[in-house]
């Protein structure tokens, strides 16, 4: 939320029963630049880019190294195939097929507060907190993931990621680093 929260406030949404309305607090133009690049103008700050960015602590580093040292020597890759959107939902079978390959050649890790419902991979648990999350995707050799806040993350630290945009548009949602 700490990475969101200056774009976007969430509050409920009377006409959807349990769901979230997102109201963009700023007056945001739909013309020439970009949300991120206005925002960062509201506030006053001077971007050279719009990739995103996140600061970790010397305590998540820690974390992170301790976190990866089992699999010292090998490719880590982080898999992130879970959804709560229906519509941007892969199958499983297929999941299982990609980590399949993986982990071949790589440590294939998951981060989660349960347990997997694939097999082979490395089960992060309990769920790291935004910035040891950041601290970890920064240790892995890429990311995989559907269209989620994983590929935000790995943009925000420099990883390579494989992102599968389903319904989503990749020159709206993705970062000056996509390439199609």
């Amino acid at each position: 939320a700490d990475v969101f929260v200056p774009y976007a406030r969430v509050t409920p949404d009377e006409t959807a029963g349990d769901g979230l309305c997102v109201e963009h607090p700023y007056p945001l133009n739909q013309g020439a630049e970009s949300a991120v690049r206005q925002v960062a103008v509201i506030h006053g700050l001077d971007i050279q880019d719009e990739s995103p960015e996140i600061f970790t602590s010397a305590a998540d580093e820690l974390w992170a190294d301790q976190a990866v040292r089992p699999f010292a020597g090998q490719k880590r890759v982080w898999i992130a195939y879970r959804t709560p959107l229906p519509e941007k939902q892969y199958p499983l079978a297929r999941w299982q097929q990609v980590v399949d390959a993986l982990r071949t050649e790589a440590a294939v890790l998951e981060l989660d507060e349960g347990c997997s419902q694939l097999t082979g991979t490395h089960l992060i648990s309990p769920m790291p907190g935004l910035r040891q999350s950041a601290a970890l995707v920064r240790r892995c050799d890429c990311v995989v993931a559907i269209d989620s806040f994983a590929i935000h993350l790995a943009a925000a630290v420099s990883t390579p990621a494989v992102a599968l945009f389903g319904p989503t548009n990749p020159a709206v949602w993705g970062h000056p680093t996509t390439t199609c």
